[in-house]
């Protein structure tokens, strides 16, 4: 079994991997909201079809709008990232979707409750960070990538810690 599972996880870090790669591909052949639009739809049958076997049961009214307010942001986050990705290399829009760790642990550090920032954890935020750049470094293009793509992925990252802190200001879990 733990077999199993090691290969799921190494599939799915792959996958999560190649998202940048995959889009750049992908522009190619369609526009980028037509993309997104397509993403968001896989990804909702997927969800559904989850919850159908796991559960059975359907979501009580009383989650609708929390599901509502979270398929916003996760639409917007689509958007942005399909529509930067079109304006600036998947080296810098890799790099700023995954700076998402850094800012969730600085916004847990003002929201209640404080999750406090000590020195060990700042020191291997920016040691984490320093490394994602280090590994695209090489591939950043400073002199071709647009300034709007690289705001759109900015954009992109904020809009990824609603789905990473909880109404509580914790690290979802």
């Amino acid at each position: 079994m733990p077999g199993r599972f090691i290969a799921l996880t190494l599939l799915i870090c792959a996958l999560w991997a190649s998202v940048g790669v995959a889009i750049k591909f992908s522009l190619e052949f369609a526009p980028p909201l037509g993309l997104a639009a397509v993403r968001m739809l896989v990804a909702a049958i997927a969800v559904w079809l989850w919850v159908s076997v796991r559960s059975g049961s359907r979501v009580g009214w009383t989650h609708w709008p929390s599901m509502l307010i979270a398929s916003i942001f996760f639409c917007l986050l689509l958007a942005f990232t399909h529509v930067g990705f079109n304006y600036t290399s998947a080296a810098r829009g890799i790099v700023l979707l995954n700076t998402t760790p850094l800012f969730v642990a600085l916004f847990a550090t003002f929201l209640e409750p404080r999750e406090p920032m000590h020195f060990a954890k700042a020191a291997g935020l920016a040691l984490a960070f320093a490394g994602v750049v280090t590994i695209f470094f090489h591939r950043l293009d400073y002199n071709g990538a647009s300034l709007l793509g690289d705001g759109l992925g900015a954009c992109c990252d904020q809009l990824e810690h609603p789905h990473a802190l909880d109404e509580t200001g914790r690290e979802g879990r």
